[in-house]
């Protein structure tokens, strides 16, 4: 029986990211997890606007869905400025 090792360092292939290809990797996927919670936040405004135009004759039903309103524009306003901000941070820093 003859068994022999290498000690010899062997050559492996794999593929490696840099860091501008990981930078633009996880800005993509940023960026599509921006888009979709940004047109779900839209939907969400245009139909808590529907309903509340709608429940003109409720007025509790008119304070929730204010409120849902409110919470949904708020969410927009912060996904649509997120990027300008941290684009802004990374030139600062």
């Amino acid at each position: 029986m003859n068994i022999s090792f290498s000690f010899l360092p062997q050559e492996v292939y794999a593929s490696t990211y840099t860091i501008p290809q990981l930078s633009t990797a996880v800005g993509n996927i940023t960026d599509t997890i921006t888009w979709i919670i940004g047109s779900v936040l839209v939907l969400l405004v245009i139909g808590f606007g529907i309903q509340f135009l709608l429940a003109a004759d409720n007025p509790q039903e008119r304070v929730r869905l204010r409120t849902k309103l409110i919470w949904a524009l708020i969410g927009l306003f912060i996904i649509i400025s997120a990027k300008p901000i941290t684009t802004w941070l990374q030139s600062i820093i």
